[in-house]
């Protein structure tokens, strides 16, 4: 299967946490830290994951919100993680942002360019990543 959904993290399962009718599944990214996503239980049981698995988190890209400050915002998205933006590309409605990550990995946000600038970012900038654990889609190889 091949997708459009550039935002590909691979980690390995660390926590499961199942509800009535959804499940947290907290991914360990290594030296990123960890995600989390809530995906229904049927969803998870036709996965069949289990702890210690590995599984790709695909967030699409428009689900990727950037903050600025020195400590993690205070918004209701649990994920947030840190980045150094490597590239900003401008478009006529949007800006394509690309931020490494910690141990090597990328994940690509697309923002409105009145958004970038009110953010005063540029190539170089620290900046949080935040996505909101209902927008985390889980894959595997299986």
């Amino acid at each position: 299967m091949q997708i459009t959904i550039r935002n590909q993290l691979l980690g390995k399962v660390a926590v499961i946490t199942t509800g009535a009718v959804n499940t947290e599944v907290i991914i360990a990214l290594g030296d990123q830290g960890s995600i989390t996503a809530i995906v229904t239980n049927e969803g998870l049981e036709q996965l069949g994951l289990g702890l210690g698995d590995e599984v790709i988190a695909l967030i699409k890209e428009s689900s990727v919100f950037l903050a600025v400050g020195d400590e993690p915002p205070q918004i209701s998205a649990r994920n947030c993680l840190q980045g150094e933006i490597t590239r900003a590309q401008k478009g006529a409605v949007n800006t394509e942002v690309v931020l490494n990550l910690s141990g090597g990995k990328s994940i690509v946000s697309i923002i409105s360019n009145d958004g970038f600038s009110n953010l005063g970012i540029t190539q170089g900038t620290i900046i949080w990543v935040c996505i909101k654990a209902s927008d985390v889609m889980l894959a595997t190889a299986k």
